[in-house]
């Protein structure tokens, strides 16, 4: 074989060469597009899956929260009936006390529960009151200040947090013995002011200074915030073991906390049918109740709360509403909140 022959074959085999390099890269390019086209199809295939999930949930959050507003005027329908049935004599050992009423929905279920809101302290009757002298306490200062010795808090906590409330509730600027004014607030990272008027929600008192998470969890089940500046009128049928302190606080600090136990324990089934049957039982004629006192109870609740849960396909809405009895048994809404309780 001549050179001319040679240099022939050896360019037909770079030729060859050339050709299978460029195919086999054509081939990687191919499987590279395909792998990056499957990719971006899954891709478009999971978010039409999460956006199609996204929609249903939506409208299930939504239907579900139409179904809360529906709960709404059932349970408020439902409290003037209860209202009318109880002829004043509202007891926790009533059905609708004991258990939620429940309405099936198609495609889920809505229970209503009904509590007592009238067994606790109103915080707003710290903002309340003169002194009977300077420096001196007022009465809901003096209450409070029991209670919280009751729960197992050093006297001077209590006088502490009674202060705090007082001047976040008070319309004026003069820092008390023991409580915060603006210049506290305003100092910290994320500045505020305090209320200067009636809390309307007791979780407003996790906003104050010095209050931990733990004393707020401690403090919460005892108070409420009603739309007064007095003292709470308890339901004494609605008195349960675990509120023995609030009744003991409003007894007097001659009332210990066992004897409030007792109080509750020997309550007659289905509660007392008279506030007389109340006041004249033994151990309540021992304590010779002040007139002042004896206001402080009565046999119905002007303050409940209704809670709603509404399961629809799998979405669940919660709402709490604050309703208020008048003496002519009609309900009024004093304040709703959408999702978990506080």
């Amino acid at each position: 074989m001549n050179l001319k022959n040679h240099n022939r074959a050896h360019d037909q085999q770079a030729d060859n060469a050339s050709r299978q390099g460029e195919r086999g890269a054509a081939l990687l390019i191919v499987i590279l597009l395909s792998a990056t086209m499957s990719l971006i199809a899954l891709s478009i295939s999971e978010r039409t899956t999460l956006s199609a999930v996204q929609s249903t949930n939506f409208r299930a959050r939504s239907e579900a929260l139409w179904y809360g507003f529906g709960a709404q005027a059932i349970a408020m329908r439902g409290l003037r009936d209860i209202v009318v049935a109880s002829e004043g004599v509202m007891s926790r050992d009533a059905a609708w006390a004991r258990e939620p009423a429940t309405l099936p929905i198609e495609g889920g279920l809505v229970e209503i529960f009904f509590a007592d809101a009238t067994v606790c302290f109103n915080i707003n009757w710290l903002g309340d009151g003169e002194p009977p002298e300077p420096g001196a306490p007022t009465d809901g200062e003096r209450e409070f200040t029991r209670l919280m010795e009751l729960l197992g808090l050093p006297e001077r906590d209590g006088e502490r947090i009674a202060g705090i409330i007082r001047d976040w509730i008070d319309e004026d600027d003069q820092r008390g013995l023991f409580g915060a004014e603006d210049e506290v607030y305003t100092l910290k990272p994320s500045p505020y002011r305090t209320a200067g008027g009636p809390v309307t929600s007791v979780s407003e008192v996790r906003a104050l200074d010095g209050i931990s998470r733990d004393l707020y969890l401690t403090l919460k089940p005892f108070l409420c915030a009603l739309p007064s500046n007095t003292p709470s009128i308890m339901n004494i049928n609605m008195l349960t073991p675990e509120r023995a302190a609030l009744l003991a606080a409003a007894l007097g600090e001659e009332i210990t906390l066992r004897q409030a136990l007792e109080f509750i324990t020997r309550r007659p089934a289905g509660g007392y049918q008279t506030l007389e049957a109340f006041l004249s039982d033994e151990m309540a004629t021992e304590l010779e109740i002040s007139p002042e006192v004896r206001n402080r109870f009565a046999l119905d609740s002007g303050f409940m709360r209704a809670r709603a849960e509404i399961v629809y396909n799998d979405a669940l809405v919660e709402m709490t509403m604050d309703l208020t009895v008048g003496a002519d048994g009609e309900v009024e809404m004093r304040a709703r909140r959408l999702g978990a309780e506080e």
